[in-house]
């Protein structure tokens, strides 16, 4: 499990301390399942929450969203996955992203290596915010 939470004023230079103040921030929480310890392949399980705070001096309202993989292995070669986004909010330009698809270890019997397809799907906002 995975917390995390990032200023949005920083700029080029700086780290930005002295805008904390301002509660514009980023949050994330991330929870799942891999064992990459025991077994490198193992299957993949997660899910990602995210909230985005309002930017009052830009005028961007608040956003927020979540996405989760599956990915299962069979027979620690052949690994297909699924994922999905979901966004909300008016500053988003994807609402939901839809990917799938799988990969192959080991290509060709050898030892290191992945090869794979995927492909997506992908439901635009149709908001114009920030264009000119």
């Amino acid at each position: 499990m995975t917390a995390g939470i990032a200023n949005l004023n920083g700029g080029d230079d700086s780290a930005s301390f002295n805008t904390l103040g301002r509660g514009e921030y980023i949050k994330a929480l991330e929870f799942g399942y891999r064992d990459r310890i025991v077994n490198p392949q193992s299957d993949n399980y997660h899910i990602f929450l995210w909230q985005r705070d309002a930017r009052k001096e830009l005028n961007f309202p608040s956003d927020y969203g979540y996405s989760f993989v599956l990915q299962k292995n069979f027979a620690n070669h052949f690994i297909p996955f699924i994922k999905a986004n979901f966004n909300s909010g008016k500053v988003k330009e994807i609402k939901q992203l839809y990917t799938s698809g799988f990969g192959y270890h080991y290509p060709f019997n050898g030892k290191f290596g992945l090869i794979g397809f995927a492909t997506g799907y992908a439901v635009l906002s149709g908001n114009n915010w920030g264009t000119k």
